[in-house]
């Protein structure tokens, strides 16, 4: 097949976007094996760079920029026994070759093979049945969207023939059972799965985590599967409330490891039953004796949640931590940002981050809120961003910014902002559409240029730029860059495999022509995430250096 041409692995966007690190699939019993055979002749290859402190490494990659071609990715079944000189058999994916194999599964008894085919625009799911005898496919369901058909990993094939399906085709992701293309409905409501973490079949239960009561926490809960004819009975939760949880089951979905945190409580982990109560503590970590957290547990600032309207009247939810100030005393303010898709909310009922603790113990407000365009929330609450990046989002951050600034404890002229990846893209955006709004800004990684990112994230949200340029050209950064005028500061790994290093060449380069001043601190080797102790540390330092010389912030002791 050539260097191009790899069996049994995942291509670079399955890995890196889709969730999926598989290239091959044995059936239940061990005969037969489904193979895919990636084809990345069409691919580009993109000239790379990781500068290192000892050296620079030049390498090329094939790597499917937005609005270029993908790996083809075909599959075959193989079988063992088959006489020799017996050739695989293919199975037909479709006269269209330029689509994502999402996910592909046996069922139990290894009759059939379940392949999820997504569009490559993403506006369609298909859910295929293949004989593996004869590569033929029959297509179960069909999810579309006229924005995108999010991925997840709920598919479960129960022992009786019907799947367990997740589908947000009501505005949320709920739970469904199907047989032969019929849907039924097993969870509603103004809320939606996170994903499904087990299944009792002897009892006929589901158990999944969900924000139920409110999207700032997730739980464990319980639904059963409703009888033919029956309504479906409302889910049941099974953790505490007041806090977030992660859950592992078994696969008889009799015993949970349980992960829970709060914001006063770090993660503790237990052996629970079906019905989620305790049976046993894996790891307590009170925070007590000699435990790291102890000696600081009484300086511990736990953060106020809220919620603000959007322009829309859209709830926006918020955590705001506050330094301890004396009556009449005004303080900085940090905003941290997110902001993108696909990542848990950062106003949420769970341990913190130390970073935050450490600028809310020198004295500043620490503040961070989930706009729309973030996930958990629905469709509605996540679809604003098709094809205008950079644009609701602001919009809702800029909600928080006037409420905090508005504060009579915040010194409105002492504000910055802070985020990495999306956050720091975002950060951009807010200092770009802003000015003067932030005393100074903190971006990290961000993402500058679209077109330089993979297709299958990137054009998720802003479609296809080699049919439309548009969205691209109004989501980047760097046609608003000669607005921003407030101190700057740009970091960025030199080996970042994910938002490459180009997006900030390419942004200093625009802002240099444009006599604009900033400043930059650059990580020899470190990839996307600045990663070990020394560099972390150094990062941190750098971020609260700057701010204080920007803003000038409260003396205090620092470490």
């Amino acid at each position: 097949g050539g260097e191009a041409v790899s069996w049994a692995t995942a291509e670079f966007v399955a890995q890196e976007e889709m969730d999926r690190r598989e290239g091959h699939w044995w059936s239940p019993d061990d005969s037969r094996l489904v193979v895919a055979r990636v084809d990345e002749s069409d691919v580009r290859m993109v000239p790379r760079a990781a500068i290192g402190a000892d050296g620079t490494r030049v390498f090329e990659q094939r790597y499917p920029r937005a609005g270029t071609p993908n790996a083809r990715v075909e599959l075959f079944v193989f079988d063992p026994a088959a006489p020799a000189g017996r050739a695989p058999v293919k199975l037909d994916l479709g006269p269209d070759a330029d689509i994502y194999v999402a996910r592909v599964d046996w069922t139990p008894d290894a009759q059939s093979i379940l392949v999820q085919r997504q569009s490559r625009d993403q506006k369609r799911l298909d859910l295929l049945r293949f004989d593996p005898a004869t590569g033929a496919a029959v297509t179960l369901l069909t999810e579309t969207s006229p924005t995108w058909v999010n991925l997840s990993d709920d598919l479960r094939i129960l022992r009786d023939g019907r799947l367990l399906w997740t589908s947000e085709r009501d505005g949320y992701r709920h739970l469904f059972l199907a047989r032969d293309g019929a849907l039924e409905q097993v969870t509603s409501g103004p809320w939606g799965i996170d994903r499904i973490v087990g299944v009792d079949q002897i009892r006929g239960k589901v158990f999944f985590l969900a924000g139920i009561e409110t999207p700032i926490e997730k739980h464990l809960y319980a639904v059963d599967l409703p009888a033919a004819g029956m309504p479906a009975a409302a889910p049941r939760r099974l953790t505490e409330p007041g806090g977030w949880h992660d859950v592992s089951m078994d696969k008889t979905g009799t015993r949970a490891l349980v992960t829970r945190s709060t914001p006063t409580q770090p993660p503790q982990t237990y052996l629970a039953a079906a019905d989620g109560k305790r049976i046993a503590w894996i790891e307590e970590n009170r925070i007590e004796g000699d435990h790291p957290y102890a000696p600081f547990l009484a300086g511990h600032i736990a953060p106020e949640f809220g919620t603000l309207a959007a322009d829309d009247g859209t709830p926006l939810h918020y955590s705001h931590l506050r330094p301890t100030l004396s009556p009449g005393e005004k303080a900085p303010a940090l905003v941290i940002v997110y902001g993108g898709p696909g990542v848990g909310p950062l106003a949420a009922r769970r341990w913190g981050n130390a970073v935050s603790q450490w600028f809310v113990r020198r004295g500043w407000h620490v503040f961070s809120l989930d706009n729309r365009g973030t996930s958990g929330r629905g469709k509605a609450f996540e679809d604003p961003i098709h094809l205008k990046m950079g644009g609701v989002e602001v919009r809702d951050q800029k909600v928080g910014v006037d409420w905090l600034r508005a504060r009579a404890d915040v010194d409105a002229d002492r504000v910055a902002v802070h985020g990495w990846s999306y956050g720091g893209y975002m950060a951009l955006r807010l200092l770009a559409a802003h000015p003067g709004l932030f005393a100074a800004g903190a971006s990290g990684a961000p993402v500058t240029d679209w077109s330089l990112y993979d297709t299958h994230y990137t054009e998720r949200y802003l479609g296809n730029p080699a049919v439309d340029k548009g969205p691209y050209e109004r989501s980047s950064v760097l046609g608003v860059a000669e607005t921003i005028a407030d101190p700057l500061l740009i970091i960025h790994g030199m080996a970042d495999d994910n938002v490459v290093f180009e997006n900030t060449t390419a942004l200093v380069a625009r802002m240099q022509r444009q006599g604009q001043l900033f400043e930059v601190m650059i990580y020899p080797g470190q990839t996307h995430g600045i990663a070990g102790a020394p560099d972390r540390i150094h990062l941190w330092r750098t971020i609260a250096d700057f701010f204080d010389r920007r803003l000038g912030a409260p003396e205090a002791p620092r470490k």
